[in-house]
């Protein structure tokens, strides 16, 4: 077979080493010389040769040790006249690359005598490429990234590329991991163990941090094995850290061994690694805060993201309300508003911490704690609580109807530029007018009449009867008040106080959140056509109820033509989907909309509303027990 010609590219070697170049930046130097020469000797027959054939070029890297050595090759190439070209960097004015036409190897001779070919691939360059391509599979979760590793790995195998780092065995039980190919996985680690792979070979901690972190890890099965593979890493004599105590953490949490979990968390604490991961401590800090989270132990959690602030931030200016040293000062912390933003993730984790102990405090009806919690919440970390969190606290006041409370978080949220979603709408119109059960309505009673704000009917006597929940399913013909906003079904001792919808009914409030609404959706709420982002029958029904509170017909009409336009331009034929789900609710709408037209003397918006009833198979409430609705086609 004949001699091909060759491009030899010379390479300086401290580029990489000794002046940090990065590697991009170091190709990009050969690319420059190679191309160069090509142009510059275009006409040289062996340049013409040499392109002929463009998929079968031949080209050389060699390294030399410094820019010293490179003259000394470049001087070698001109006594034997070998047509070369030096690539020189600018503006550095820096000589960092030659390459040379294409010749023979033969012709070469010793003009680059001593020179070595470009970085021979290790066994460290092969596991730095698959820690990076397994890392990538972890936090994307990309197939492709897998797919390299294991081309990479088929690679090693077939050439029988020798192999004396731990750590690529290491990266090989992960791919199958992240396969859920368990049995190579420990049949690796077996081979491990037994010294196939060489008696320098030994499993280390990254062995069992390999098998240890499955992302597809979720049931009681992988728990004990897990465990098993704790076990015999300390049999090993292998001390546990991080690596291996925060996945049996978040593993106990997802298949819910709670026993197990207390026990971890209970355990010796673990010394993280130093050196290794600069966030290594953090990381096991959550973990072990999620791990309290789950097992409502508001205690444990908050002293772990009180260490997890303290292991990041100095101990200055801010006190942390349930640290031991909180009365004496001692333990303060504060966080610098120099790196909120370069350690952004950072704070986002802490605050879901925050808000996940929140969330157990609202559970537990620990309202005032919760607020204090967020408060410190905004003072540590610099950050406001997400919309969810904020949703929690609406919840919480707008099923006890807590009205004023409800404008303070509204508020709260348009300062901290978090936009109410239409969970919040919803919760914030519709806490105005339903009506609360029994047990709420007499806690509201009991508060106002201490307050002063009801008092006994003159004609009636002002004595509480014992009246159990049979009567909030009877209707309340003697309070037009009560009739009116479609919420007849009231306890019977109610009507022995006066103003009772006072305090039950809100209908201004219900109002200016609906006005919110259709600010932030840039509407104009008198024109029919215009509808808000967040429109669903919960809000149109409680704000006809207001309406008609407030006896203005017209406005109950407007907003049931509101919503039958907001249906039919969703779904121009047959029954829109929301209807099927709320046809009780769609009753009381339907029925103040045809009381409303009857108020305005409007024969012909009477028949208009029948007419849609009947297209969207509605019933009044009283018709409920009676009709029997047929599937629509």
């Amino acid at each position: 077979m004949a001699e091909a010609r060759t491009i030899f590219i010379v390479m300086r070697k401290d580029l990489v080493k000794v002046l940090q170049w990065p590697l991009g930046s170091v190709v990009s130097q050969g690319a420059h010389a190679a191309v160069a020469v090509m142009h510059k000797y275009r006409d040289d027959e062996r340049v013409k040769e040499y392109v002929q054939d463009l998929d079968s070029m031949h080209k050389v890297v060699l390294e030399t040790k410094n820019e010293t050595s490179l003259l000394k090759m470049a001087d070698n190439l001109r006594l034997k006249n070998i047509p070369f070209y030096l690539w020189t960097e600018q503006p550095e004015n820096i000589p960092t690359c030659l390459a040379t036409v294409p010749i023979m190897r033969s012709d070469l001779g010793d003009a680059l005598k001593k020179l070595s070919e470009w970085s021979e691939v290790t066994d460290r360059d092969i596991v730095r490429v698959l820690r990076v391509f397994n890392n990538q599979f972890a936090f994307e979760y990309s197939i492709v990234a897998l797919e390299r590793v294991e081309r990479i790995i088929n690679i090693c195998i077939e050439r029988k590329l020798p192999i004396s780092a731990v750590t690529f065995y290491n990266e090989w039980i992960r791919l199958h991991v992240a396969r859920k190919n368990y049995h190579e996985a420990y049949r690796i680690k077996r081979n491990i163990l037994s010294g196939t792979y060489g008696s320098e070979i030994k499993p280390d901690i990254y062995t069992y941090a390999a098998l240890f972190n499955d992302p597809s890890a979720a049931t009681s099965q992988d728990m004990a094995r897990l465990i098993r593979d704790y076990e015999e890493m300390l049999d090993q004599g292998i001390e546990p850290n991080e690596l291996q105590v925060k996945p049996l953490i978040r593993l106990a949490i997802k298949s819910g061994e709670f026993k197990l979990l207390e026990e971890l968390l209970d355990s010796a604490s673990i010394k993280p690694m130093k050196g290794i991961h600069s966030n290594t401590e953090a990381r096991l800090l959550s973990t072990k805060a999620r791990g309290y989270i789950a097992l409502f132990d508001l205690d444990g959690a908050k002293q772990q993201i009180e260490k997890l602030l303290l292991s990041h931030i100095s101990q200055k200016s801010m006190p942390l309300p349930w640290s031991p040293g909180y009365e004496s000062g001692v333990a303060e912390i504060k966080v610098p508003l120099e790196h909120t933003q370069t350690r952004e993730a950072f704070f986002v984790y802490v605050r879901s911490l925050y808000e996940s102990v929140i969330r157990i405090h609202i559970i537990r009806r620990m309202i005032d704690e919760a607020y204090e919690l967020m408060e410190e919440m905004r003072r540590t970390i610099y950050l406001p609580p997400t919309r969810m969190a904020y949703n929690w606290f609406i919840r919480y006041h707008s099923k006890r109807k807590q009205i004023s409370k409800l404008h303070e978080i509204q508020d709260m949220m348009l300062q901290d530029g978090v936009a109410p979603d239409e969970y919040a709408y919803t919760k914030f119109i519709n806490a105005c007018m339903f009506q609360p059960k029994s047990r709420l309505l007499q806690k509201l009673i009991i508060t106002a009449f201490n307050q002063g704000n009801v008092g006994p009917k003159p004609d009636q006597v002002a004595t509480q009867t014992n009246a159990d929940d049979t009567h909030v399913a009877s209707k309340i013909e003697n309070d037009p008040e009560l009739y009116k906003a479609g919420l007849p079904a009231v306890p019977q001792h109610v009507v022995e106080f006066s103003s009772v919808h006072k305090i039950v009914f809100h209908p201004h409030d219900c109002l200016r959140f609906y006005n919110a609404l259709f600010t932030e959706s840039k509407g104009r709420i008198g024109n029919v056509n215009d509808i808000p982002i967040y429109y669903n029958v919960h809000i149109v029904n409680a704000v006809m109820r207001a309406y008609a509170l407030l006896e203005k017909p017209k406005l109950v009409v407007r907003e049931f033509y509101r919503y039958a336009y907001h249906q039919a331009r969703q779904c121009p034929q047959g029954i829109p989907p929301e209807v099927p789900m709320n046809r009780k609710h769609l009753g009381h709408v339907f029925r103040m909309a045809l009381e409303a037209s009857s108020a305005i003397e409007s024969p012909k918006q009477t028949d208009r509303i029948h007419s849609l009833m009947n297209q969207w198979q509605v019933w009044l409430p009283w018709q409920f027990d009676e009709a029997q609705p047929s599937e629509p086609n």
